[in-house]
């Protein structure tokens, strides 16, 4: 028996458990996340995850066009929405932008299993999907109540 060996000492182990490693990964949002953040908080949202997607893949140029598309887009939505007929359903319009991203996610960023294969992605947390779609939501009925309120106060009427 060694003199040096203590018989009651705890046996060393790996303090790192399997799996933890997660927290070096960069964080993307899957085309599931984008797409469902983009329902719940309108276009301004879905911008913003793409935008968020591009930055993370270190694409700035997409980034950029992204966000500039983004609120261009939101821009033109806010301004003919209000001359649609009042007949006009409400639905095909946030589908439409909704596919639009998901598209986009879909076809220019990373897909679920690849993030699940990459070893330097990781998902991004589903409460921030929450979180931003909440805020995304909120900005988003500001900027209607102001267009509205606009409209009303110039023409007397909506």
């Amino acid at each position: 028996m060694d003199s040096q060996e203590n018989l009651f000492e705890a046996p060393k182990a790996q303090l790192e458990m399997e799996g933890t490693s997660d927290e070096a990964k960069v964080p993307v949002y899957s085309p599931n996340q984008v797409t469902t953040g983009t329902f719940l908080g309108g276009p301004l949202t879905g911008t913003y995850f793409l935008h968020a997607n591009f930055k993370a893949l270190g694409n700035d140029d997409a980034a950029r066009k992204a966000l500039i598309g983004g609120v261009l887009f939101t821009a033109i939505l806010g301004a003919v929405i209000p001359f649609l007929p009042k007949a006009f359903p409400n639905y095909p319009i946030p589908i439409l932008y909704t596919m639009g991203a998901q598209w986009l996610a879909k076809s220019y960023q990373m897909k679920k299993p690849d993030i699940a294969a990459s070893t330097r992605f990781g998902f991004e947390s589903n409460w921030k999907v929450v979180l931003a779609s909440l805020i995304g939501f909120i900005v988003f009925m500001i900027l209607v109540i102001a267009e509205v309120y606009t409209l009303i106060s110039v023409n007397g009427r909506l």
